[in-house]
C-alpha cells in the first residue's frame, strides 16, 4: 500500500512524519475513517463536516477545501487500485516549537492511510458481540474533545483492554453522570418496542456518521427515535442492541453484562440490510 504524508505517496516504511509534530507529541490533531465500496465513499459530506467541525474546535486551519479533500480520497483508491476498503485521513496541527502553545505552528500535517475492507462473516453477525460496562467513564461533554474524533483516545483505548481483560470484545462507558455514552470506537443502539433508543450528542459522544444514517432509516421504516440520556437499568429491559462504526457498519450485540440478547436480532438486521443496500447507491 500506498500512504500519503504532506504531498507524496509513499510505501508503509517511508511514510514518516517529525518526532516533533503535535500529533504524535500531544495527540493534537483530528481523523476521520471513511467506507468505501463499490467505489463509492459512504456519506462523504457527512464526513467533511465532522472533520472541519473538529479542526474549527481545535483551532486548526483546514489543509484543502471540500472537493479537495474528496480528490484526495479518491486518489488513495487509485494508487492502491482499491473498490473496497477502509480509508484513514489524519490531521495533526503540525510540527511547532516545544511546549503546549500553539504558537508557531504554521503547517498542518496531513496523513491518509489506505486498507483493504474484509467483510465481516455472516456468522460472525449471527452471533454478535459481547459487551461489558467498564469504570472508564467516557469524556464529558463540557471538554472540549467530547464528541471530537481527536488523535488522544486513551480513554477509549483503556476502556477496550480492560474489558478484554473480562474475556469481553468491546466496552461499554458511561458518562460521568452514570448515563450510557458509546463503546470504544461505536455509537450504540437499543430497541424497546417499536421505538429505537440512542444517547443524545449532549452526552459527549461522538457523532457518528453511521449512528446518523441508522436514525434516518429507522425513521423510514416507521420506528420512533429517541434521543436521550439513558439510564443504565432502564435498558437492562430492551429487546435488542447494537454498535455502530464504519468499521462494522451495525453489529448486533449478544451479551451486555449479564444481559443475554435474542439471536438473530431482527430490526437489528432488517436495518443493517437497508444500510448495505444504501452504500451501494452512488453518494452524491
Amino acid at each position: 500500500m500506498l500512504y500519503y504524508v504532506n504531498g507524496h505517496w509513499l510505501p508503509e516504511n517511508q511514510a514518516v512524519l517529525p518526532v516533533t509534530d503535535r500529533g504524535f507529541m500531544y495527540g493534537d490533531g483530528v481523523f476521520e475513517t471513511i467506507a468505501v465500496v463499490g467505489g463509492q465513499l459512504f456519506r462523504k459530506h457527512d464526513h467533511w463536516q465532522r472533520l472541519n467541525r473538529g479542526l474549527q474546535q481545535l483551532a486548526i486551519e483546514p489543509p484543502f477545501s471540500e472537493q479537495q479533500f474528496y480528490a484526495l480520497l479518491f486518489e488513495g483508491l487509485q494508487c492502491n487500485r482499491l473498490n473496497h476498503a477502509s480509508l484513514r485521513l489524519s490531521v495533526s496541527r503540525g510540527v511547532g516549537p516545544r511546549g503546549l502553545s500553539v504558537g508557531g505552528c504554521r503547517d498542518p500535517s496531513v496523513v491518509l492511510l489506505c486498507f483493504d475492507r474484509n467483510d465481516i462473516p455472516e456468522q460472525k453477525l449471527a452471533y454478535g458481540t459481547k459487551l461489558i460496562t467498564v469504570d472508564i467513564r467516557r469524556t464529558p461533554a463540557e471538554c472540549i474533545a467530547a464528541g471530537v474524533k481527536t488523535a488522544n483516545f486513551i480513554n477509549n483505548i483503556m476502556a477496550v483492554s480492560a474489558a478484554r481483560q473480562t474475556g469481553a470484545d468491546d466496552a461499554l462507558m458511561l458518562t460521568t453522570r452514570g448515563h450510557i455514552a458509546e463503546c470504544s470506537m461505536s455509537n450504540i443502539f437499543f430497541v424497546i418496542d417499536n421505538t429505537l433508543l440512542t444517547p443524545s450528542l449532549s452526552s459527549g459522544i461522538v457523532a457518528g456518521v453511521t449512528r446518523l444514517a441508522v436514525i434516518e432509516l429507522a425513521q423510514q421504516q416507521g420506528m420512533t427515535v429517541t434521543q436521550a440520556e439513558l439510564d443504565v437499568n432502564n435498558m437492562y429491559a430492551a429487546e435488542e442492541m447494537f454498535c455502530t462504526n464504519t468499521g462494522v457498519f451495525i453489529m448486533p450485540v449478544r451479551q451486555w453484562d449479564d444481559i443475554v440478547f435474542p439471536m438473530p436480532a431482527r430490526r437489528c438486521l432488517k436495518l443493517r440490510h437497508a444500510l448495505l443496500d444504501q452504500l451501494t447507491r452512488p453518494d452524491e
